[in-house]
């Protein structure tokens, strides 16, 4: 699933927020509860830290996504992170 968010976002050639990502990996493989949702968003961290994802922009939760107050964040794909999706999964 975490190999899965990056060829999302490389993919979009463009931008992503965090709950778009979320939804569409959780939707693929049939995954809906909480725990699931804190995993691939956590996933997504990693993927910052590891330099594959950049964050473009951050933006605080209405409670529509991930709960009232929570950060949101809006990534996109690094030279890197393209590097290793054409590399691993293309």
């Amino acid at each position: 699933m975490k190999s899965r968010l990056l060829q999302l976002l490389y993919e979009k050639k463009d931008e992503a927020w965090d709950y778009e990502l979320v939804s569409q990996v959780l939707e693929e493989y049939g995954k809906s509860n909480k725990r699931w949702r804190w995993t691939v968003r956590f996933w997504t961290a990693e993927l910052v830290s590891s330099g594959l994802f950049h964050v473009t922009e951050v933006a605080v939760d209405d409670g529509t996504h991930f709960g009232k107050g929570k950060v949101l964040y809006r990534f996109k794909i690094s030279e890197e992170g393209k590097s290793r999706a054409l590399e691993y999964l293309m």
